[in-house]
């Protein structure tokens, strides 16, 4: 059963159920001879895949860690054959319980995607979902990683980085830490173990490169002008040079205040950006979430998923490489972005529809877009070519989950509708479909968007702060 979404708290009662059987899938990992991690391939999924790595080496239970795109049947087979005693799922697996239990062997399933099946007698499955919490805003895989692996021991607590660091890749961030999220970054705060300034997240070493070569925010007039850029950063009275976790709470806050009065004067909707006016965290030995999220994100998207999990288990050489691949990525997005800018972007019944040359960055292009390029009406569905079939991305926002939105539920209708795949939560899906099929998907997705958040089913104008 899916449980109802809690904002900002949950009920302790529910906390203490899930953190039990949390504490018996730990106890089962301590006892098991093997373990097979199946993560998803993003930055959620092998921040999970990565605490289970290090946890399990850590107790000497043997592991090995595979990230996948999804669980298709051929994947499924792949596992079967091999015959672990004990395969795990992370950030991946409730949308599939019945296709689990063709593995024939122990499952535990670690997510907070929507449930979907019953699974079997071989299948344990711990979803937040399931005990009336948050899974869409207050829990993702690596939450549930992370409080499986502190379970098992409080050594664990030495791969916060990385827990904190997949909240941020599932964007479960924004509006502050609630939920099981806010049960970690409360006792994280608590030991010590993390530094928290309040304001819009920035990315990057220094301020300069932060608002220069940033995306997140995408400030159109600052993104690759220097000049402009300096002059801001005069105003506030800021070293371009600054360190980003340099910065005291006060000169953090004026920055912010002052990215907020551009987004507002590019057009970005003011009840988003108080959402994305939240908890930045540092750790004391230097970096931040937002970056190693970033990092880790790109391995997956730019198909190095193996860096991404060294370097989520703190291997210094897999880190490094994995920046210079958010470094990549970073500027695919920001190429990504900048037709938008100039109003590359049409306006169906339901939706805002862009196109993207990668499948690695709709996702990301599509919730930039709906943030901070135009009137957030409606999501946003990011199309990009992906092998021999289309990938769809769909992102919408807080308040249009407050009236009515379940994208789980659109993209689910629209790849079934043309037999493509897909889904993911109420506030983030995707899918793919087949060549050919682009605008009966669409039309299906308008037609459920449009009932759901109660819109005229004809296009407008697109509300772009392009002007366009």
């Amino acid at each position: 059963m899916q449980g109802a979404e809690r904002s900002p708290g949950e009920d302790p009662a529910s906390v203490g159920a899930f953190l039990g059987a949390a504490s018996e899938v730990a106890a089962r990992l301590l006892e098991a001879s093997a373990v097979h991690v199946l993560c998803h391939f993003d930055g959620d999924g092998l921040c999970s895949g990565g605490l289970l790595l290090g946890a399990l080496h850590r107790a000497n239970v043997p592991v090995q860690v595979s990230a996948i795109q999804g669980l298709t049947s051929g994947t499924i087979e792949r596992i079967r054959k091999t015959t672990p005693p004990l395969v795990v799922t992370t950030d991946v697996g409730s949308g599939q319980l019945d296709r689990l239990e063709r593995l024939h062997t122990p499952v535990i399933v670690l997510d907070h995607h929507v449930p979907e099946g019953e699974g079997g007698p071989w299948l344990t499955h711990l979803n937040p979902r399931l005990f009336d919490l948050d899974g869409t805003f207050g829990a993702c895989g690596t939450t549930i990683a992370f409080l499986v692996t502190l379970a098992m021991s409080e050594d664990n607590w030495g791969a916060l980085p990385t827990a904190l660091a997949g909240i941020v890749a599932d964007r479960q961030h924004l509006g502050g830490a609630r939920g099981l999220n806010g049960v970690v970054v409360e006792q994280a705060r608590e030991r010590k173990l993390v530094r928290c300034l309040q304001g819009i997240p920035l990315r990057g070493e220094t301020v300069d490169r932060a608002l220069k070569e940033g995306i997140d925010p995408f400030v159109r007039r600052l993104h690759g002008d220097a000049v402009a850029v300096e002059a801001l950063l005069q105003e506030v009275g800021l070293d371009p040079m600054a360190h980003l976790d340099s910065l005291s709470q006060q000169q953090h806050s004026m920055l912010s205040s002052r990215l907020c009065l551009e987004l507002l004067e590019q057009g970005a909707d003011a009840a988003i950006l108080a959402d994305a006016v939240t908890e930045q965290w540092f750790f004391p030995a230097g970096g931040s979430a937002h970056d190693l999220s970033a990092a880790l994100d790109a391995c997956g998207r730019l198909g190095r998923p193996s860096v991404g999990l060294a370097a989520a288990v703190g291997d210094r050489g897999a880190l490094a490489a994995a920046m210079r691949l958010s470094d990549t990525r970073r500027g695919a997005i920001a190429a990504a972005l900048r037709p938008i800018v100039g109003g590359a972007l049409r306006t169906s019944a339901g939706c805002y529809v862009v196109e993207v040359p990668e499948s690695g960055i709709a996702g990301a292009v599509a919730a930039l877009t709906l943030m901070f390029l135009v009137h957030p009406d409606r999501p946003v569905l990011a199309v990009a070519p992906d092998g021999d079939r289309l990938k769809l991305s769909l992102r919408g926002s807080r308040a249009q989950i407050a009236r009515g939105l379940d994208l789980h539920r659109a993209m689910g209708l629209a790849v079934a509708e043309v037999g493509g795949s897909g889904g993911g939560h109420p506030i983030a899906a995707g899918g793919r479909v087949p060549p050919g099929s682009l605008e009966r998907a669409l039309t299906a997705i308008d037609r459920e968007v449009c009932t759901q958040l109660r819109l005229e089913a004809q296009g407008t104008p697109a509300a772009s702060p392009s002007g366009s």
